[in-house]
């Protein structure tokens, strides 16, 4: 529950070894933004229950939609900074060491400039669909899903994804791992864009499992095909575009 003048919007999670963090936007009054905000619960008060949960919060006002990294295999070191990454205004990291005992002994480090990716530009606000002019979001001034991390063969390395523009009014979609992660030069190790000619890949939510497999999944559609749903990614070779989910219909805005 948050208390204030400030919505928060867009809420996300990442875990951490030593919490749960959370991101969202702020929006004054509900109307005018008013910065990035990050929260750090501290995960054995949410395991055990605790009557009183320790948090902390940090506030960039010049910053839009971070995201937390997210440790789903729980391979982060405990005692190492959660970690925290945004496109907004460049490829950039942060970094949070929480002290719950002091909270004024907390530091907070960065922004890191993410270097070596391909660039790209957002994608359009809105995309075709077939049976329909009512256009479909994008969310493409934001990056998309969780940021995962792995620790592969004791390789720390962060994934992102998100929509980029493909030309000609259309969408295609964009994933990096960046590593070099525990200092302060994090660079993109590889990534990819996904681009069909006349064609929208959209909106794409990507998962590593802990072999170092990739997947992810996305929206694609256009004036002639009805919104549906995609997937691609394999262990060292991507074959892409294979449907999961075709869709009958046009989908609402």
């Amino acid at each position: 529950q948050f208390s204030g003048n400030n919505l928060p919007d867009y809420p996300k999670f990442g875990a951490w070894a030593d919490g749960i963090y959370m991101t969202a936007n702020l929006f004054y009054l509900g109307a005018y933004y008013n910065g990035a905000e990050m929260v750090a619960f501290n995960r054995e008060d949410l395991i055990g229950n605790a009557a009183t949960i320790r948090a902390q919060t940090k506030v960039l006002p010049d910053e839009y939609s971070i995201l937390p990294a997210n440790d789903e295999f729980g391979t982060a070191v405990a005692g190492s900074p959660a970690l925290f990454v945004s496109d907004a205004t460049g490829l950039k990291i942060w970094k949070w060491a929480i002290n719950w005992s002091k909270a004024s002994s907390s530091t907070w480090s960065g922004p890191f400039t993410v270097t070596g990716n391909t660039g790209y530009s957002m994608a359009p606000e809105t995309v075709t669909q077939r049976g329909t002019i009512v256009p479909l979001d994008t969310l493409s001034d934001r990056l998309m899903s969780a940021a995962q991390w792995s620790s592969i063969g004791g390789t720390p390395a962060l994934w992102i994804s998100r929509s980029i523009d493909a030309g000609s009014g259309t969408s295609g979609i964009y994933w990096a791992e960046i590593r070099g992660l525990s200092g302060s030069s994090p660079a993109v190790y590889q990534d990819m864009k996904y681009i069909v000619a006349d064609s929208n890949r959209w909106m794409p939510s990507l998962v590593v499992n802990a072999q170092g497999a990739m997947g992810i999944v996305f929206s694609y559609g256009d004036s002639s095909t009805f919104a549906s749903l995609a997937y691609a990614g394999a262990p060292l070779a991507h074959r892409w575009a294979r449907s999961i989910l075709e869709s009958a219909r046009s989908q609402p805005a």
